[in-house]
């Protein structure tokens, strides 16, 4: 997860006025700091976050240019794979994630992983975006019901439930 992918998503592809990066690998997107959120200057937050530590950034007055890597066009062909559960402690899938909580949806999060060229990718209870190349051994196959939570962008979208996960891949 780079910086640049992170702005790629929450401002160019939702419109966000936000983004942060989080433990190196996870891009979060909003509008505004949520109440009781304060700065912090210590060593514990570098250029992609930390525990309990946002990289934040805002889109200023000129923010970098963004655009899908030179042969990838954006995500319009998708094969549903469906609902899996997520093995305790770990992700299903173990690339890098995102999370909009109002703009999430199931093109916006195949247009962030298509830019790692991952296999796979999933979004998770409405507003989280992950991505792999390979399930979790200990994912398996849930209840379709189980991932009926609409995604915060489109709500005819499932965007799968609480450790369950609507994994998708790329339709040839």
């Amino acid at each position: 997860m780079t910086t640049q992918t992170c702005f790629d998503f929450c401002v160019t592809e939702n419109g966000r006025a936000l983004f942060g990066l989080e433990y190196g690998g996870e891009c979060y997107c909003g509008d505004a700091l949520a109440t009781g959120s304060a700065p912090t200057f210590s060593s514990s937050c570098s250029t992609c976050g930390g525990g309990n530590r946002l990289s934040l950034h805002g889109t200023g007055p000129d923010p970098p240019a963004a655009a899908l890597p030179p042969g990838l066009p954006p995500v319009t062909t998708f094969q549903y794979l469906g609902c899996f559960r997520e093995p305790d402690g770990t992700r299903a899938l173990a690339g890098p994630t995102a999370a909009d909580g109002t703009a999430m949806t199931v093109e916006s999060c195949g247009n962030f992983c298509l830019y790692g060229r991952f296999l796979m990718f999933g979004a998770e209870y409405a507003s989280e975006c992950y991505c792999g190349s390979e399930l979790d051994s200990g994912s398996g196959m849930a209840p379709e019901e189980d991932c009926g939570v609409p995604c915060s962008g489109d709500p005819t979208q499932m965007c799968g439930g609480g450790n369950r996960i609507s994994l998708y891949t790329w339709a040839e």
